[in-house]
């Protein structure tokens, strides 16, 4: 996206970037950016247990790889399944989400194994959703911020105590896609999962919002 060398935004890549792609017909340009883009989310690690699932807020290619920004921003995670989900619903290539990827290791960002599945993939952005839910709810917290990169809470324990109607949003469109994707697919349980889920946030969403 920045053609004079600096890092990839996960999430200015998976908007934009791949909006774009999608409307001109480039399949093969946004597989390739989708491949690169969840090759860099994060492995589970003892380290950086919180990480796993995540992704970096940004990164940068070989040589430089060992350069990026570890954390991100509480919506950030959500961008690259959004993304895969707007490429299937464009493409109709549902065998990509059969495709085999690896991982990265928060601690060196190293590539790691194993690969797994887009499929996989998923799943463990769901996984890292699901621990940050507000206790007793299925509603996200804030984490490290939502789309307002300059908006952060001055007690930074509030990141795990409140909650952006943004990010809690996007959390909702993202996996009410992938539930859809999940049904063409025949992913049945997935499908049940997503739908439980979306049912949880939505009655959370209207009691507290």
């Amino acid at each position: 996206e920045q053609y004079g060398g600096a890092a990839w935004g996960v999430r200015d890549v998976t908007q934009g970037s791949m909006e774009w792609l999608l409307a001109s017909g480039e399949f093969i340009t946004a597989r390739r950016v989708l491949t690169t883009v969840f090759e860099q989310q994060f492995a589970p690690s003892p380290g950086h247990p919180d990480l796993a699932g995540c992704w970096p807020q940004w990164f940068m290619f070989a040589p430089f790889r060992f350069i990026q920004q570890r954390h991100s921003h509480g919506d950030v995670c959500f961008w690259p399944v959004k993304a895969l989900c707007d490429y299937v619903e464009a493409s109709h290539d549902l065998a990509f989400l059969a495709t085999s990827v690896p991982y990265t290791d928060p601690e060196c960002f190293t590539t790691t194994g194993p690969a797994e599945s887009l499929w996989d993939h998923c799943d463990r952005v769901i996984a890292h959703a699901e621990s940050r839910f507000i206790s007793g709810t299925a509603l996200i917290n804030y984490g490290d911020g939502d789309w307002d990169d300059t908006l952060q809470p001055a007690d930074p324990a509030m990141r795990t105590r409140m909650v952006s109607v943004w990010t809690v949003g996007l959390a909702f469109h993202t996996f009410r896609q992938l539930a859809e994707v999940a049904r063409r697919c025949g992913e049945t349980v997935r499908a049940a999962r997503l739908e439980h889920l979306l049912v949880r946030m939505r009655a959370d969403f209207a009691r507290f919002a």
